[in-house]
């Protein structure tokens, strides 16, 4: 009999180690499924000016070694996916063009868990020069000319081209993907200059209009 309750004591204790085991196992199961991959690198990238997200379909480029180059395009956040996962340590290279090429290095410790990279690009800027028509010469600049920048049919900045005859439209009002027209006034005629707008092409910013020139007939007037 006393044989017995030990056994039944015996199996007990052995069943409840059999569970604690199985419970353990499934902890550690679950724990590995939703933590977090090894070492990667993440990409943000935000407007100087204003701190929005880039639009998204800009192209971020990493290569270390052993590892890339993989392209990854930015999403609405601004942010890429994680590249990689479980990256060993070393030396990283970033780099995307938007008005010209942004390369960056970067150290991967295995100090950290992820590695976040957020990066501040200028919005692009619309600039024009005014000069007068003068043939096969070059011209007078036009100084004073008020040029209204126009977005949806409104109005949204006026500059006035200063005494080289330039005129630029920066970053706190000139976005990407949009479009913009240029008006004036020149000797009582209006003119429209237009769509310019910036755009990727193959995930890289290109813009329409960087910087063009305008020669006009030497006329008495304008809106100076």
């Amino acid at each position: 009999m006393m044989n017995e309750k030990k056994k039944a004591i015996a199996f007990t204790a052995f069943m409840i180690f059999i569970s604690l085991l199985t419970v353990i196992s499934l902890f550690f199961l679950i724990s590995a499924a939703v933590s977090p991959p090894g070492k990667y690198i993440k990409v943000g990238v935000f407007c100087d000016e204003t701190g929005e997200p880039v639009p998204p379909g800009l192209a971020i480029t990493v290569k270390g070694d052993g590892f890339g180059p993989t392209t990854q395009l930015t999403r609405a956040d601004g942010y890429t996916d994680c590249f990689g996962s479980g990256l060993p340590d070393g030396t990283y290279n970033i780099w995307f063009c938007w008005n010209g090429l942004y390369n960056y290095t970067v150290e991967v410790h295995c100090t950290q868990i992820t590695w976040v990279f957020d990066y501040y690009v200028p919005n692009p800027v619309i600039a024009k020069h005014f000069e007068y028509e003068a043939g096969s010469c070059e011209g007078d600049p036009i100084p004073g000319l008020n040029v209204r920048l126009v977005e949806g049919g409104v109005v949204i900045a006026t500059e006035v081209t200063d005494e080289d005859g330039n005129v630029i439209f920066g970053g706190d009002v000139v976005e990407v993907c949009k479009e913009y027209y240029l008006n004036y006034t020149w000797g009582g005629v209006e003119y429209s200059e237009g769509p310019i707008h910036f755009e990727y092409v193959d995930g890289k910013l290109e813009d329409c209009l960087a910087e063009l020139t305008n020669y006009l007939e030497p006329k008495g007037g304008g809106d100076k």
